[in-house]
């Protein structure tokens, strides 16, 4: 029986490479991450890290990661990089304010960020170019990059609710009112935390 990695159409294999993303910014990042020498395992990871800056809508430090690597001998690995619950956490305490639905929002639901550990993990899958590299794109889109449609639109759609119920999330998003699309997000924390897990 042929390994499902080698049957056509499973699998890609060549001198030449495509990237698909959600935002310009991670596709320009892989596109550099193979430009430097990297394989595809590198370019996922840079993308990975860079959407967790230019798309934190859908992507995020303090988020989770689940992925597909297939190795060079056809082995697929899944990595579910999900968060766990904190270790504090009290389910008899959670059962007794929320009943046995967790709630959408709010302190109760924050579980330990997993995408740290996934973006670990994925580059133990046999990425070639140096850790500190795959964040070397994210750290300068912190630092300033245009918002996308998408954000914004995602923004502005909850913009009552993130204004009042999340301050810290207000002061980056909405020091100069309600961002629109093309203005420039600055993001000077998530960038001294991308610093520091890049060493």
């Amino acid at each position: 029986m042929t390994p499902p990695g080698d049957r056509e159409g499973f699998s890609a294999r060549g001198e030449r490479w495509a990237v698909a993303t959600p935002h310009r910014g991670a596709s320009e990042a892989a596109a550099a991450a193979f430009a430097s020498g990297g394989n595809a395992v590198d370019a996922a990871l840079h993308a990975a890290v860079t959407l967790a800056v230019v798309y934190p809508h859908m992507c995020g430090v303090g988020g989770d990661l689940f992925a597909l690597v297939q190795n060079p001998d056809g082995k697929l690995v899944a990595i579910d990089s999900s968060g766990r619950a904190p270790g504090g956490a009290d389910p008899d305490g959670l059962r007794a304010a929320h009943g046995i639905t967790m709630p959408d929002a709010g302190p109760s639901t924050i579980t330990v960020p997993g995408a740290p550990g996934g973006w670990d993990a994925v580059h133990r899958q046999g990425a070639v170019l140096p850790w500190s590299d795959a964040f070397e794109a994210a750290i300068d889109a912190a630092e300033g990059f245009p918002v996308s449609r998408d954000l914004a639109w995602s923004i502005a759609r909850r913009a009552d609710e993130l204004r009042s119920d999340h301050p810290g999330f207000a002061e980056v998003f909405f020091a100069d009112g309600i961002l629109s699309e093309g203005a420039r997000l600055v993001q000077p924390a998530l960038a001294r935390t991308l610093r520091t897990l890049a060493q």
